[in-house]
């Protein structure tokens, strides 16, 4: 009997290792690996991952097909990001930098307003970073999902002495699963996980965790509006995430 092999250098991952058999298969689930397998039945594939990880090629492929995302542009020179900047009304108002293989948190950099922008580049060039509009939206979400929809999903809620207040992960939040009242499902939950299904199959991936930035609920009944931040090829695991990728794991091998 062969088990499922785990091709990730993510230490939390290290819980699926020899866990999840696959009969006389040689199966390969990939969390954000470039290592091929040769020969092998591959869960997300080498190419997949390098989509998700290159926040360029990322945002290319969501702008391609239809993805809700923020207005973003890759600039390469100061031509470029002054049109993008001017285009969009940025001049004074906030946007995110973001280098193209930043994660957890790490490459990111709020300017105050696109002039301010414009100034950084100047400073640290151009070719290595895109840069977005930044949405004030007071929510974020997390949805693990495959072809078939999420199966697993938590809310990433600041914690009350969190000093950077404009990201979330890790390091200032703390995880609020779908049980929990503090959950509050958005009233636009069903095309959030639509658009989570698109940026998964955008970007060529079989298993991803979709990041989701989504408005305080309006007034007037309208459902809040959202954008899909990132999908992930190789989010860290605690235990229930692992448990939940397990029984997802299970399913679709036995598919196979």
């Amino acid at each position: 009997m062969s088990k499922l092999k785990i091709r990730s250098r993510h230490p939390s991952h290290d819980i699926l290792r020899g866990e999840i058999n696959t009969g006389r298969k040689l199966i390969v689930f990939r969390l954000g690996s470039n290592t091929e397998v040769p020969g092998a039945i591959e869960i997300n594939k080498v190419e997949a991952c390098m989509n998700s990880a290159n926040k360029r090629e990322m945002k290319r492929l969501f702008t391609e097909n239809n993805v809700i995302t923020a207005l973003w542009t890759f600039p390469q020179n100061e031509e470029q990001l002054r049109t993008f900047i001017a285009e969009n009304q940025l001049e004074e108002k906030k946007v995110i930098i973001k280098s193209l293989r930043g994660s957890r948190g790490r490459g990111l950099y709020l300017m105050n307003t696109g002039n301010e922008a414009i100034e950084w580049f100047r400073a640290k060039g151009f070719g290595g970073h895109i840069i977005e509009k930044y949405y004030n939206y007071s929510k974020e979400y997390r949805l693990h999902v495959t072809a078939e929809g999420y199966f697993y999903t938590c809310r990433k809620m600041l914690k009350e002495d969190a000093q950077e207040r404009w990201y979330r992960n890790d390091s200032n939040c703390v995880w609020i699963m779908e049980e929990n009242p503090l959950f509050e499902k958005p009233s636009s939950w069903q095309t959030i996980e639509e658009h989570c299904v698109k940026a998964l199959n955008a970007v060529g991936l079989d298993f991803g965790a979709c990041d989701v930035r989504v408005q305080t609920e309006a007034p007037n009944g309208r459902a809040p509006q959202f954008i899909i931040c990132e999908i992930n090829s190789a989010p860290s695991f605690g235990d229930v995430t692992a448990e939940k990728y397990k029984e997802q794991l299970t399913k679709f091998i036995n598919n196979l």
